[in-house]
């Protein structure tokens, strides 16, 4: 039997070195294929028929933490299941009993159960899943550094789903955010009454499209305290322009989310790491037919918020304290572990830009408890730079 090649990571995919020292892609992929042509399918109707595509490459397997997103996907799998006749997906969960704040086990419960599910594979982790643990420096072995850098913690789902298929709630985040420029869409597209607060955004809209960006720049919370002075303002600007010219129209701002470089990076980044174990990797969120579905049904204004449209999706098959909780796990812990830290304590130094990166500043960073992820690519780049 021939070895499996996977399939490589164009070099459009992967992070600019000024991406890596922040570990997040921006701006637009132009080779970026078009939306399909709306074809009135209705976003269930859409999610349904894509999710059937795997079902019918068995085993199915559900990426399933618990959350909202995920918990959608395992709902309209088993649904979808059902009514064609199809054996039941199987929920895959990654726990980590010594991170407390990584515990879903209540939610996860209560879905599964709710859903008359039998079986569900629970896969037990301590440090394995590290950015530098055995999976993350196989990962980081065969493709080097990717977007997003927490990639490796699908492999352990793909070996359970190997030779089917595995769907995940992946892109439900970009797909349902409800940032400010949505709330200005509902507000000139649905005739909302603006408040005091709407007046202010609409006044910024009006402003000149450099006067927009540094406002932006202005409000941004993020820091990073491991970069120089002219390379984190110069990253800043970056995204203030981006965000003052992301399409104000909801429908619009989907065919953006689409080209953008963060999707086309993460697909790319799924897509190779699915070929190694000869699984079809599925994200409906990130779905271009279901973006456009999005599009056609929510128009311009735009959806009511997370939960309200999570409700409307599929409020048939989970109770709506499911689909309307706030709470969100976290992983930090998992991916910054012993491994990580080890090598962050004796790292050489070397393997980075200094003239983007401060490397002083860097190892203070990696000192703490819990350094900011947005540090972690740069870890990855530093490791293969001190063991090629």
């Amino acid at each position: 039997m021939s070895p499996i090649v996977p399939i490589p990571v164009p070099e459009r995919h992967r992070l600019t070195p000024l991406e890596a020292c922040i570990a997040a892609a921006w701006g637009e992929d132009p080779l970026a294929p078009e939306l399909p042509a709306v074809d009135g399918r209705t976003p269930r109707a859409v999610l349904e028929d894509t999710v059937l595509g795997c079902l019918r490459r068995a085993p199915c397997l559900v990426s399933f933490s618990g959350g909202r997103d995920s918990s959608t996907m395992l709902a309209v799998a088993t649904h979808v299941a059902r009514a064609h006749g199809l054996a039941p997906p199987v929920p895959v969960t990654n726990r980590f009993p010594d991170a407390g704040q990584t515990d879903e086990r209540d939610w996860q419960e209560r879905v599964v159960a709710h859903l008359g599910l039998s079986e569900w594979i629970q896969l037990r982790w301590t440090d394995e899943l590290d950015l530098l643990g055995p999976y993350g420096l196989s990962v980081l072995r065969r493709h080097g550094p990717l977007m997003p850098f927490n990639a490796h913690f699908m492999e352990p789902l793909l070996e359970q789903a190997a030779g089917g298929s595995l769907l995940t709630g992946i892109g439900g985040d970009e797909l349902f955010y409800p940032g400010d420029r949505q709330a200005l869409a509902r507000l000139l597209y649905a005739r909302q009454r603006p408040g005091r607060r709407d007046l202010r955004r609409l006044a910024r809209e009006s402003a000149p499209l450099a006067v927009r960006t540094r406002l932006i720049e202005r409000r941004l919370p993020f820091r990073f305290p491991w970069l120089h002075d002219d390379v984190g303002r110069q990253i800043a600007h970056d995204y203030a322009r981006e965000a003052a010219t992301w399409p104000l129209r909801w429908d619009r701002s989907l065919d953006a989310l689409w080209r953008s470089r963060h999707v086309q990076c993460v697909r790319s980044t799924l897509d190779a790491l699915a070929s190694a174990h000869q699984v079809e990797l599925c994200s409906p969120f990130l779905e271009p037919d279901l973006l456009r579905a999005y599009g056609r049904a929510a128009g311009p204004a735009g959806l009511a918020g997370r939960g309200l449209a999570l409700v409307d999706l599929v409020g048939d098959l989970l109770p709506n304290e499911v689909l309307r909780r706030k709470t969100k796990a976290g992983f930090d812990d998992p991916f910054w572990n012993r491994h990580a830290r080890a090598f962050a304590a004796e790292w050489s130094g070397r393997g980075l830009d200094e003239r983007l990166v401060d490397v002083e500043a860097l190892r203070a960073e990696w000192r703490l408890r819990q350094p900011a992820g947005n540090s972690y690519t740069l870890l990855q780049h530093a490791w293969l730079a001190d063991n090629e």
